[in-house]
């Protein structure tokens, strides 16, 4: 609860702080960007709510059986940014697609099983506070704020052999609900508004909901201890874009 509170706080206050640069910079030029970024995903899942299937033999585990949760590796994605920004405010909404290699990790083991192949789309909405050069209306500096986002499978394609050993009926697609923090430096190439981006963004403790439920058939050896998988992404980005002003 307390962590929740205070979560809740810094976000309530650092939008308070953007919300007042914007009434006191009135006279600032307002521009509209896009960008083009390609960028490098680790992902991994919490250690406590994430999917888990039980079952079978494993000596090295209190229980004596063997536990599997999801593993990720990583993934390169392509990704749009299209933003407003007016004074040393930006939002910026960004669309993202990847491919997700899940797998399943046992537990206490070094035995992985590849799971599926998943297209990922992810949509964030960002709001970002310009913290360097702010006497400079086109993007140039270093920013940094907080967005809300979803990552979801469009399509997936589970792993013939897998869903054979695990008697897996299924797997649901959804949305999971996300938040997190991005810090990104922009860099000027001409007059004309181009410019070069690089930053990070990483997803914070907080997750609502996961990006899909694994469901077994009724004969299966093993039992789903949890069904939904929850997936946290730290991403590094480098791209190009073009401000336009008003």
């Amino acid at each position: 609860m307390t962590t929740k509170l205070f979560v809740i706080s810094a976000t309530l206050f650092f939008w308070g702080a953007m919300i007042n640069c914007v009434f006191a910079q009135k006279d600032a030029k307002a521009s509209f960007c896009f960008a083009f970024q390609v960028a490098s995903q680790s992902s991994f899942g919490p250690t406590e709510s994430q999917a888990e299937i039980v079952g079978g033999m494993d000596t090295l585990y209190y229980d004596n059986k063997a536990h599997f949760i999801p593993g990720f590796r990583s993934s390169m994605v392509s990704e749009l940014a299209i933003g407003y920004r007016k004074n040393i405010l930006q939002w910026q909404s960004t669309i993202s697609y990847f491919v997700k290699d899940i797998g399943l990790i046992q537990k206490v083991s070094s035995n992985e099983y590849p799971f599926m192949l998943a297209d990922m789309l992810s949509i964030k909405i960002s709001a970002h506070l310009q913290l360097t050069n702010n006497d400079v209306p086109k993007p140039d500096g270093l920013l940094t704020g907080f967005f809300v986002g979803s990552f979801f499978p469009v399509a997936y394609k589970m792993d013939p052999q897998t869903k054979a050993d695990f008697a897996v009926k299924d797997f649901n697609p959804s949305a999971q609900l996300c938040w997190g923090i991005d810090l990104q430096y922009n860099k000027r190439l001409a007059h004309q508004g181009w410019y070069i981006v690089a930053g990070i963004t990483g997803t914070m403790p907080g997750l609502v909901g996961g990006i899909g439920k694994i469901e077994l058939q009724a004969h299966s050896p093993y039992q789903v201890k949890r069904d939904e998988i929850k997936m946290y992404a730290i991403s590094g980005f480098l791209g190009i874009g073009k401000c336009f002003s008003e």
